[in-house]
């Protein structure tokens, strides 16, 4: 079952993929994420989402990173 629109889904899928050494397969899920809330809704994707991209562009560790952190969603125009 797939969950297009779940943050929370695609965050813990995106750690998983990149904590198994998978670091390519979690930002292809980012974009489809992204592409879908762009898409459908006009928002990016929470700011803890694009923290653990940000992240995983860096090669940082995941455990270094604030999970907790929710941020506004922004309108595109």
């Amino acid at each position: 079952m797939r969950l297009p629109l779940d943050e929370n889904f695609s965050s813990q899928l995106m750690e998983a993929l990149y904590r198994s050494g998978n670091a390519w397969r979690a930002l292809e899920e980012y974009q489809r994420l992204r592409r879908t809330l762009v898409g459908e809704l006009g928002v990016e994707p929470a700011a803890r989402v694009q923290a653990l991209q940000c992240a995983i562009l860096a090669g940082q560790s995941l455990d270094e990173l604030d999970m907790e952190c929710f941020g506004p969603r922004r309108m595109l125009s």
